[in-house]
């Protein structure tokens, strides 16, 4: 939890005891909500407490507190059983996801933006090369007809 190098909404740890004795270690869980997303698990789980993650430096040495993560060992009720998500927590999902504040849809928005900035640039550049540099390399060349337009039409017209 509190990872430096991660972006502040994937920077929480989920460890998840299985019934089966399997031990799932999610490093890129995120809070939304009051509730626990796992996108690569597609979990949605009710917010518990963080507990304290220890390390040891030497093996004489008292741990230190290396981190928090979020630990779930028990198999919460299924969402239609759920009376604090249906009342509330799906109102909340519905009235972000109206207005466009979700997680996903402010991520899509960021993209979006980005992308169209790295385009705006890259057509500036296009833009102020052809403007400015071309004409130094390449000289524009005019040339000039042979005959005056003027004096054919005159011609086509006395019949000569």
């Amino acid at each position: 939890m509190f990872n430096r190098n991660a972006s502040p909404d994937k920077d929480d740890t989920l460890i998840v005891f299985r019934g089966d004795g399997n031990i799932i270690v999610d490093s890129s869980v995120r809070q939304e909500f009051a509730r626990l997303h796992s996108d690569d698990h597609g979990w949605l789980l009710p917010r518990v407490p963080s507990v304290p993650l220890y390390e040891w430096l030497k093996p004489d040495d008292t741990p230190y507190e290396h981190g928090r993560a979020f630990v779930i060992a028990r198999e919460g009720p299924h969402p239609d059983r759920d009376d604090e998500f249906k009342s509330w927590t799906v109102k909340i999902i519905f009235a972000a996801a109206a207005v466009g504040n979700t997680w996903r849809q402010r991520s899509d928005r960021r993209k979006r933006a980005i992308s169209l900035g790295f385009v705006t640039a890259c057509l500036a550049l296009v833009f102020a090369l052809t403007m400015t540099v071309m004409p130094l390399i390449v000289e524009p060349t005019i040339e000039a007809p042979e005959q005056p337009v003027v004096a054919e039409q005159t011609a086509e017209k006395t019949g000569e």
